[in-house]
């Protein structure tokens, strides 16, 4: 392959930006056409060159360098021109209008690398930065609909804090100049999560924590960002704040299993040299687990007191069913015989103190969801338990 296929573009684009001050240049009808046909000849000579190389991985390095250099020289043309010029170019294929030199090279290299982008798909690197113009093109088609999709999730209810976090890693669609760094792999990833992300409708909020929908799509999409990691942690840490240990060891494997059970999009992760939005949260509950468990250990194995040791294995056992224990303790507690406060360290208590006929063991989740249940039958039962201890106390 030639050692620079882009030097007719490179020598014209050197002469024009030296000539400071003038955007619109004249040229020839012969050297116009001369640019227009420079495009199909380096495509052509590309392939040419390529055809006898056998190694995929010379020919990836061969197609990436063209593609570096004719993006280089695009942004090196756009530097030049005005707003609107830019806004012009950036249109779709169709508005273009030639006006002057500048705007006739830089469609010519945008085709350019349109068809070396179809027809060498499988071996450029998605990791290679976009043309300027390509960031302004999506502004215009997206901008309006992140706006639309932040207003409606905030009327839905979703938490603020992660619909900024979501709106800044769209910064990409806001370039400042020619120096950004976007990939062709950040802009598709981010063009699929606004796609994804309108198709939500009102009815998958319907439910006591609207951010939850949101946190499948993100891990579904493996949106590894740095500060989306730090918010679902800290929420995680907020459901689990107050729960007795054991609780907080089920509350983090059920969190596991969910996180296992959302299949990932494949090819798809906003940071792709950090490691996957799954594997973080992984390593995080793995963390919390092993330091709950430590927690535990030293819980069983320093009572506080002799006292405390004396009735570690003792438990009060009844009759009554886990539901039906659950209905009695709540109904002492409504009405005012036992004055505990805190319902939560009070349930963890008789779960390890009481046992049942059919439960030697209670768990604290278990004995909590029959204590808040709305359950008829079980009250029926309860309620004739008691006329058999008021018919007892008047023997």
């Amino acid at each position: 392959m030639e050692k620079n296929q882009l030097s007719f573009f490179e020598k014209l684009i050197n002469q024009i930006l030296a000539k400071k001050g003038h955007t619109k240049i004249s040229i020839s009808l012969t050297t116009v056409e001369k640019i227009r046909a420079e495009g199909p000849r380096i495509l052509h000579s590309i392939a040419t060159s390529l055809c006898y190389i056998d190694d995929s991985k010379e020919i990836t390095q061969q197609v990436n360098i063209v593609m570096q250099q004719v993006i280089f020289l695009m942004d090196r043309v756009t530097n030049r021109l005005t707003i609107n010029d830019l806004t012009e170019i950036s249109r779709p294929p169709g508005f273009l209008k030639e006006t002057n030199i500048i705007q006739i090279i830089y469609n010519a290299l945008s085709q350019l690398l349109l068809n070396i982008e179809k027809s060498y798909s499988t071996y450029f690197d998605i990791h290679v930065k976009v043309p300027f113009t390509y960031l302004l093109a999506v502004k215009g088609r997206y901008g309006d609909r992140l706006y639309a999709i932040a207003e409606r999730y905030t009327g839905y209810g979703v938490d603020p804090m992660l619909i900024d976090i979501i709106s800044e890693s769209f910064t990409d669609f806001h370039p400042k100049d020619i120096s950004s760094t976007v990939t062709y792999h950040r802009l598709f990833y981010l063009k699929r999560l606004v796609d994804r992300l309108s198709l939500i409708r009102s009815r998958s909020f319907q439910n006591p924590d609207p951010n939850r929908t949101l946190y499948d799509i993100l891990l579904e999409f493996n949106f590894n960002h740095p500060e989306y990691y730090k918010y679902v942690t800290a929420e995680a840490k907020k459901e689990m704040e107050g729960l007795p240990l054991r609780e907080q060891i089920e509350w983090l494997i059920k969190w596991q299993k969910h996180i296992n059970q959302i299949a990932i999009q494949p090819g798809l992760i906003y940071q792709p040299l950090d490691i996957s939005l799954k594997q973080h949260l992984h390593n995080w509950i793995a963390a919390e687990m092993n330091c709950l468990k430590e927690l535990s250990l030293l819980s069983i194995d320093n009572p506080d007191t002799e006292e405390t040791n004396r009735w570690k294995n003792f438990k009060i056992s009844t009759q009554l069913s886990v539901p039906q224990l659950g209905n009695f303790l709540k109904l002492t507690m409504d009405a005012g015989f036992i004055l505990n406060e805190n319902k939560t360290e009070f349930l963890e208590f008789c779960a390890c103190y009481f046992s049942t006929v059919q439960q030697k063991n209670i768990a604290a989740g278990s004995l909590r969801k029959n204590f808040y249940a709305e359950d008829a039958a079980v009250s029926e039962s309860v309620r004739g338990i008691l006329q058999q201890l008021i018919a007892r106390s008047k023997e």
